[in-house]
């Protein structure tokens, strides 16, 4: 079926956010009220903001953190955490850190993402699972005991995308370089 061209207005609550650095990463809250963006000039420290859509400024600071090259966000549903996903060179391991947005703080120590740097992330509805993709690997965590479930080893992964299917059953969905989509039901 092919489609013909879509219709987009902006919205009566669309505003235009201003940020220093640009912006190359972008998700958005499952309600439409939180944005969370990221952005700056490739492989240096980069700007992570929470925006709330119905404002002109971003409600957070940018998040600073110990890992310096941030390459993918994700928001939780009720936009209380937000992921970072990104790698610390010097040491050559990706991480991933969940954020408190009340406080503007890391929640504890980094979940390990794939080898050298994480190119996506993705918490499921109940903010219980957190998904790390990149550099040929998919990690699924469990955030609420801080340890990664299962490792699945994949093509050259580029974005990944989850769907809570009941409480311990998520579809997770990644996309590669090569062109290739991948789906995996997953159970815990």
């Amino acid at each position: 079926h092919r489609w013909g061209p879509l219709l987009v207005r902006p919205s009566h609550r669309s505003r235009r956010h201003d940020t220093t650095s640009g912006v190359d990463m972008l998700a958005l809250s499952a309600d439409g009220r939180w944005a969370v963006t990221g952005g700056g000039p490739p492989f240096q420290e980069r700007d992570v903001l929470l925006w709330d859509l119905s404002g002109k400024e971003p409600v957070s600071r940018p998040l600073v953190g110990p890992t310096t090259l941030v390459e993918a966000v994700a928001i939780s549903a009720d936009g209380r955490w937000v992921l970072t996903g990104g790698g610390d060179p010097p040491r050559g391991r990706g991480e991933v850190w969940l954020w408190d947005m009340s406080a503007g703080e890391p929640i504890g120590q980094p979940l390990p993402g794939p080898a050298n740097r994480v190119r996506a992330v993705a918490i499921s509805a109940d903010g219980h699972w957190i998904i790390s993709c990149g550099s040929a690997e998919v990690h699924v965590h469990d955030h609420v005991c801080g340890t990664t479930l299962r490792t699945f080893t994949e093509g050259e992964i580029t974005c990944v995308s989850v769907a809570q299917l009941t409480e311990h059953e998520l579809e997770l969905v990644v996309g590669e370089w090569a062109g290739t989509v991948t789906a995996w039901t997953v159970q815990g």
